[in-house]
């Protein structure tokens, strides 16, 4: 028997993936100062914090992310 995807799921699906693209986007923005080096020690510390809140936030979503995307597929 098929189980029907609630709208909440599906609406919390697609919130998500556009909240972890722009998470990716971010992280990718920092990530691209980090590498042109014209930032200052203090700048490069307070980007790379920023970084890991980042990944943290974005390996949190993923992987809600993915319970929700089996849900939705079954």
């Amino acid at each position: 028997k098929r189980r029907s995807v609630s709208y909440k799921a599906k609406k919390e699906y697609q919130e998500l993936t556009r909240e972890i693209q722009q998470l990716e986007e971010e992280k990718q923005k920092i990530e691209d100062q980090i590498a042109d080096g014209g930032l200052s020690n203090d700048q490069v510390v307070e980007k790379s914090n920023r970084l890991g809140e980042l990944t943290k936030q974005i390996d949190e979503k993923t992987l809600r992310w993915f319970e929700l995307s089996e849900l939705i597929e079954q």
